[in-house]
């Protein structure tokens, strides 16, 4: 069975934006759960607790169309992402995904057991899927610049082609390769935030394998995303748009 996904006071600390002592005390008064681990104790907090208290004290001020969606498994991130694809083609929308860990096959046919036509919806470009090694990591690096040249690209075509929405997915785990640039993953999550001001059709959706990228990475991720999917539930992110 998957763990749940525990961050350390340091890592929550990070996370909401305080010190490690007010972690502390809200955890003390029973404001934050916390869950002893270890002969010493030491404190661990589960991230959605967290997420609950940003969502307590933090107010979006705009729809967000950016998120970032954490799972621990194939099936959770497949239950998760499949409802969104099929409910935007069926709608006669537009898809745009880069897979990485999940097979192009395993895709395809997620949408088919949901009635979803892949072959014709490929062959009319409503349904694009590429690999990350071709766009991600295209010739062996990641680079932003060319990443946002990308998205601009395949959204002013879908703009052209007629759609009114797009929808936009990636899987993050290309991040673990380690080729070069791949550092700038979080600064780039946080540019594509203009990336959904310039484009109110699209909506993003970044996807976070919380069993194979590290607290630091998942901490980074909610502060780079106006909101956060996690268990089926919706939360406010960390992310602040600029005034």
């Amino acid at each position: 069975m998957d763990e749940p996904k525990f961050l350390t006071t340091e890592e929550a600390a990070k996370l909401l934006k305080v010190s490690e002592a007010s972690i502390r005390r809200w955890s003390n008064q029973g404001k934050l759960k916390c869950y002893r681990i270890g002969g010493r104790g030491e404190r661990r907090f589960l991230l959605s607790d967290l997420l609950e208290c940003v969502e307590k004290f933090k107010d979006v001020e705009k729809e967000a169309n950016h998120f970032s969606l954490f799972f621990r498994n194939e099936k959770e991130q497949l239950d998760a992402v499949v409802p969104f694809l099929a409910d935007y083609l069926q709608s006669g929308h537009r898809v745009l995904y880069i897979w990485d860990s999940t097979k192009e096959e395993k895709l395809y046919s997620s949408l088919e057991e949901r009635g979803i036509n892949v072959n014709e919806l490929v062959a009319r470009r409503s349904l694009c899927v590429f690999p990350s090694s071709e766009v991600y990591l295209k010739d062996g690096y990641f680079d932003m610049e060319r990443m946002f040249s990308f998205w601009e690209t395949a959204l002013e075509e879908s703009l052209r082609m007629g759609y009114s929405r797009i929808f936009c997915s990636g899987e993050m785990t290309w991040y673990l390769k380690g080729l070069p640039g791949v550092e700038k993953m979080m600064e780039y999550e946080a540019r594509l935030n203009r990336i959904t001001d310039d484009y109110p059709q699209v909506t993003i959706l970044c996807q976070y394998n919380v069993n194979r990228l590290s607290g630091a990475v998942i901490i980074d991720a909610v502060i780079s995303h106006p909101m956060v999917l996690l268990e089926n539930r919706r939360y406010r992110g960390y992310y602040n748009y600029p005034a």
